[in-house]
């Protein structure tokens, strides 16, 4: 996705080094929240919004559940992945809300800039 021009940034609790290496190779930033040195972030939120193909209209999304972004949640647990109803036009109130957090965590004391795995 930022190789087609779309804005990527992600707060992650934990970043395995060969993961570290592609997001930061593909210009990714990366945060963590930590309070006395421990990693707090649980959520597992993703705010897409992005023009819908083939047309000039813009679609917001949002994708949650219970899965971490690892081979096993994704292929060998019984974690959910939901993808929510999309949004459009000029009220998409749960992109909103989801943008929001993520842009308080980004902008928190709490945030530190990943330079490695973690």
């Amino acid at each position: 996705m930022k190789s087609g021009g779309c804005d990527v940034a992600i707060i992650g609790n934990h970043v395995e080094q060969t993961e570290y290496d592609r997001l930061k190779a593909a210009g990714i930033p990366l945060k963590a929240l930590k309070i006395s040195g421990t990693a707090r972030v649980h959520d597992k939120l993703i705010a897409i919004s992005a023009k819908k193909a083939g047309t000039t209209s813009w679609a917001y999304r949002v994708y949650t559940g219970s899965h971490n972004f690892s081979p096993g949640s994704l292929t060998g647990g019984d974690d959910l992945f939901v993808r929510l109803g999309e949004e459009s036009g000029t009220s998409h109130p749960m992109y909103d809300a989801v943008l929001a957090h993520f842009n308080d965590g980004w902008k928190s004391p709490y945030a530190v800039t990943l330079t490695g795995a973690n």
